[in-house]
Parts: structure tokens; sequence; C-alpha cells
């Protein structure tokens, strides 16, 4: 595998990762966040940014080898 290949799917990884963090804190730890965040306009970011992750990394598998 080319290390620019190697490199964007870390990078979408990483991406991934950041995402369901986020998720699992508002799902599971909302009371922790400060009284005026939107939370449902949290939970569409970080669900847009975890689709988009996923949809890349798959895109890139499916088209270049690993």
């Amino acid at each position: 595998m080319s290390k620019l290949l190697q490199a964007a799917l870390d990078n979408y990884k990483a991406q991934k990762s950041e995402a369901l963090a986020h998720l699992e804190i508002l799902f599971d730890n909302s009371v922790g966040i400060g009284e005026h965040t939107d939370l449902l306009a949290e939970v569409k970011k970080w669900t847009n940014s975890l689709a988009e992750a996923e949809e890349n990394i798959e895109t890139l598998k499916r088209n270049f080898k690993e």
C-alpha cells in the first residue's frame, strides 16, 4: 500500500474515532455539557462527520488495494 493511501485512511480513521467519541459523550454524558449548547446540532454535526469518514474509508478500500 502506498504511504499516501495509508495516510488518507489513517486520517479518515482518526476522523471516525473523534466523531464516535463526541457522540458517545453527547449520548451518555450530556449532563456534563454546558446548558446553552444546542445538543441536536452537535449530534447532527458529529453524525455527518462519522458518515463522511466511513464513506471515504470504504471508497478508498473499494477502489485501491490496502
